[in-house]
């Protein structure tokens, strides 16, 4: 199964950090690799799986991925790596506009559209645009899970 991560700060990197903790052997999900992994200054891709270890250390290090030391860093968007990487499953943990969604929901609509499965941590795009999420994963085979949505997000 090859993933990619949209969204490289806190959140993602301490799933990057589960990862590298848990085999997915053991955990019964066959062969996982992170294949891509997207922060706002752009993308790393390895085919073969990024060292999710080395990712984590040079984007607290360094601040960026893009001024990391892996060889295979693109000024990708997350919208661009979604279409130019193979992959089987989005894990979306990007930062949230709750008036829009964004850029969340552009992330799970292109993910959808290209029959990846979705992992989000991130409520915008359920508030804003949950009947229509329904009715585009009715169209597809793939699998939406919502994991660590907390309320901070929220208007109060």
């Amino acid at each position: 199964m090859k993933v990619l991560i949209l969204g490289f700060g806190v959140v993602g990197r301490s799933i990057a950090e589960l990862m590298t903790s848990y085999s997915s052997s053991s955990l019964g999900l066959g062969d996982v690799k992170v294949v891509g992994i997207s922060d706002t200054s752009g993308s790393i891709i390895d085919e073969k799986g990024v060292d999710l270890y080395k990712a984590v250390e040079e984007k607290v290090r360094k601040g960026s991925l893009i001024r990391s030391n892996f060889e295979n860093k693109r000024p990708f968007s997350g919208e661009e790596l979604i279409d130019q990487v193979q992959a089987d499953v989005l894990v979306e943990t990007t930062t949230t506009n709750i008036s829009t969604g964004e850029p969340g929901l552009t992330y799970i609509r292109k993910a959808l559209s290209n029959g990846l499965h979705v992992v989000t941590t991130n409520k915008g795009p359920l508030v804003t645009s949950l009947p229509e999420l329904k009715k585009r994963l009715k169209k597809t085979r793939c699998v939406f899970v919502t994991a660590a949505l907390s309320a901070e997000a929220l208007r109060s």
